[in-house]
């Protein structure tokens, strides 16, 4: 009985913890950023000084049309792309990539 008690303790404080951490708009633009300042680096030295610039303005830009789905304990974004959506998940504060283009409709 002692056992079971702190399972459903333990649980509830998991529980608490994670919708207290589920990420939000802020720290979605900080992953994007991240994102944009990592792929212009990769590129040559120049692109990523140019990233570091840019990064800001285009992350909030990008956060504009994001739709979120709230699951309370998690989170689903999707980021509308011309021709393929990209889907993100976070969970407490840290965002990950489902995907990095499902196509948005097939031909």
């Amino acid at each position: 009985m002692k056992t079971i008690f702190i399972s459903i303790c333990l649980i509830f404080i998991i529980t608490i913890a994670l919708v207290k951490s589920n990420p939000t708009e802020s720290d979605l633009q900080n992953f994007i950023k991240e994102e944009i300042i990592e792929e212009s680096r990769k590129t040559n030295r120049i692109m990523g000084w140019v990233g570091k610039i840019i990064a800001d303005p285009a992350s909030w830009f990008v956060t504009l049309n994001v739709e979120r789905e709230n699951y309370f304990i998690f989170s689903i974004y999707t980021i509308p792309g011309m021709d393929c959506d990209r889907k993100l998940f976070g969970i407490a504060t840290i965002i990950f990539p489902i995907n990095s283009c499902n196509p948005a409709y097939s031909n």
